[in-house]
């Protein structure tokens, strides 16, 4: 429990580090497996992307082993972490 409490506070400081790198980018989710950016337009942008690099390498350590990824989670840059949608 306190390794997937940890893994999502980085989940969360990477996301928002480059959610404030990149103001194109509007907002972060995750859920059910998946992870992901979008923009104002709606369009998603996935682990594709080298400016993801680092949070892409973090989830791909860690998945596997403790599944965090499957934590529902959306929020944007400075806003709050909506967990239930």
């Amino acid at each position: 429990m306190q390794a997937s409490t940890l893994a999502s506070k980085e989940v969360i400081r990477i996301a928002r580090k480059i959610l404030k790198a990149d103001p194109s980018l509007t907002e972060f989710i995750m859920g059910m497996g998946r992870w992901m950016f979008s923009d104002k337009d709606g369009v998603i942008y996935d682990a594709d992307q080298s400016r993801f690099a680092e949070l892409c390498d973090f989830i791909d350590e860690w998945d596997n082993t403790i599944h965090i990824t499957g934590e529902p989670m959306r929020f944007t840059a400075t806003g709050p972490i909506i967990r239930d949608w």
